[in-house]
């Protein structure tokens, strides 16, 4: 587990950790992870890596300038989970996607999204 939750300890990030919100967190973990690589300079591991994670960056650009790139990724994913775990296909993709529009568009919190999403899902809305 890391000691520095959220991985906030860069100078630009604010001093007051709890006034952070999880999505705040989330999207710097993802930029951070995106930016450092960690296989051996020169070695087919590093060309992978760096391929993989400059194809990430751009996907992850994409998605915050089109909030719907997101979307249509997490649905996939979505997808992609449901048909491992033999699970209605189509209706854990929209899940995930609905739940991705909220927190991509609408900028709200993961955790709250989720919690809207399943309270629409159990009212039938």
């Amino acid at each position: 587990m890391r000691s520095d939750p959220g991985g906030m300890s860069d100078p630009q990030a604010t001093s007051d950790k709890s006034a952070l919100s999880v999505a705040e967190v989330l999207r710097h973990d993802i930029e951070h992870t995106l930016e450092t690589r960690h296989a051996k300079r020169g070695t087919r591991a590093a060309k992978v890596e760096e391929r993989l994670k400059r194809l990430g960056q751009r996907l992850w650009d994409l998605s915050q300038r089109r909030p719907l790139v997101g979307v249509a990724i997490a649905a996939g994913g979505g997808f992609a989970l449901a048909m491992v775990t033999g699970v209605g296909e189509l209706a854990v993709a929209t899940t995930f996607g609905y739940a991705a529009y909220r927190v991509l568009a609408l900028r709200e919190e993961p955790r709250e999204a989720i919690r809207q999403v399943a309270r629409e899902l159990t009212r039938g809305e």
